[in-house]
This record gives C-alpha cells, structure tokens and sequence, in this order.
C-alpha cells in the first residue's frame, strides 16, 4: 500500500489522466444507455403506458402484435378464462396520413380499440371518442409538430378515409410512428 500511495504521488499526471479516462468511459456508458432506454419507449409506449398486464397473441405470430390476428372464438375463449372486463381487442395497422390543413405526410400507426373497455385512451386535450362516435380520432400529441391540430381532417392514403382529430393523447407511439387510435367499429371497416 505504501509502494502505491507512493507511486501515485510521483506520477500524478499519469493517474489523474487514467481517473479522467474512467469517468469518460462511465459518463458514455449512462449516455448511451439513456439513449436506448428513450429509444426503446419511443418504439412501444403506446402498449406499455396501456393499463393491461398481459397481452395473447396468435402462437405462430412469433410474439409480434402485427403478425396476430385472433378470431372472435379465441376472443371468447380468452375472456372466458380472465373475465369479460378484463379482455379487449386491440386492432393495429401502419399506414401514412395527410392532413388537409398542415400539406404534410406522416407515418402513423391506426390503434383500434374498444372506447369502452380497458384501452380507452386518456385523453389530454380535446373530446373523448365513443363507440358510437363517427369519423372522428384520438392522437398523439407528437403530431401536433406537424402542423395537425384539433379539428384537423387527417386521410389515410392505405383507404382514403378521412378522420377528424377529437384529441390529442400523450406518449403513444409505436414502431417510432405516432398512434391515431380510433373506435372498434372503424378498425373493422
């Protein structure tokens, strides 16, 4: 210990440099790892800010949400064993957007969902959607940077169906894409 103490005050200059190089190694490692951790959210907060504790897909979908269709018999069976109210369907499609008064394309995914059950949206700006509500979507706030706003006439360019933006929703995307949720009804069209 003595040695070292020792070696250390003579060769100031070579540890202070070796103590600097650790803390640039520690600061890139917290760096890099907020950077995937905010990656990472910006790919599923859409499905990870949703109250559910488990999600079933198909067996052979290879765990992913695009690749999952279940039937309404599947449906069944899955509600049968966790009860009605705990059980929703959930319809996703990517797709691009224009909106009629911003003259700008984004990339979106559609969110079909049962505004009744437990994946309804809550929503921070704007009016709810029902059920029974036509032609009109909830979206995430990021693209309130393009241009679109309340009221906005948004057409997908997969249908050509053309929805207004009811409201604005907080941290949902998915795929890096922002999520225009709609209604059960819609999503069956």
């Amino acid at each position: 210990m003595f040695l070292a103490l020792r070696e250390m005050r003579h060769s100031k200059a070579r540890y202070l440099l070796i103590m600097v190089i650790m803390l640039l190694v520690s600061f890139l490692v917290l760096f890099v790892t907020g950077l995937a951790r905010g990656l990472a959210y910006a790919n599923i907060s859409a499905v990870e800010n949703m109250p559910a504790n488990y999600f079933v897909v198909q067996g052979d979908a290879d765990q992913t949400f695009r690749r999952s269709q279940l039937t309404d018999t599947e449906l069944q069976n899955v509600r049968s064993v966790v009860g009605d109210n705990n059980a929703s369907s959930l319809a996703m499609q990517m797709s691009t957007v224009t909106a009629n008064d911003a003259d700008v394309k984004a990339d979106i995914t559609f969110f079909a969902v049962d505004m009744n059950g437990l994946l309804a949206p809550k929503v921070a700006e704007g009016d709810k959607i029902t059920n029974e509500t036509n032609g009109k979507v909830l979206v995430d706030r990021d693209l309130e940077q393009s241009g679109i706003k309340l009221g906005s006439i948004i057409r997908d360019q997969a249908t050509g169906m053309e929805f207004t933006v009811a409201g604005f929703v907080e941290d949902s995307s998915y795929s890096h894409t922002p999520v225009v949720i709609s209604t059960i009804r819609i999503g069956k069209l």
